[in-house]
């Protein structure tokens, strides 16, 4: 969990979350959703991280932002010992395992609750 996108791709990044998210108090999470989550007979549900209500603010201007380092430790976590363990045990090969990292909008529940 020592590693870090180059300052180009972090600079990208805070770019292009700045033109989707214009409101600079806007919190978003960050979530993982790799290939083997949802498999016939294995569930990867929670092996993989996901943070909620991560600022925009925090380093925005030059990219060096909490996002940025969210995106890197959800990455990450598809080889934690946990994700690595329960792989092995449910026979995925680990060349296999790929992982997309999902940047989303924050709704307050305040403004929203119950199932639609």
């Amino acid at each position: 969990r020592k590693r870090h996108l180059s300052n180009a791709i972090q600079i990208e990044i805070a770019e292009r979350l700045a033109n989707l998210f214009p409101d600079p108090t806007q919190h978003v999470a960050v979530r993982s959703s790799a290939t083997c989550e949802d498999m016939p007979d294995a569930s990867f549900a929670g092996q993989h991280d996901t943070y909620l209500n991560v600022p925009l603010t925090a380093g925005v201007a030059n990219g060096n932002s909490s996002v940025c380092q969210c995106i890197v430790d959800c990455f990450s976590s598809l080889f934690t010992s946990r994700a690595i363990s329960y792989r092995e045990r449910s026979g995925v090969s680990h060349v296999d395992a790929s992982m997309a990292v999902v940047v989303q909008a924050m709704v307050q529940s305040q403004h929203s609750s119950g199932v639609l």
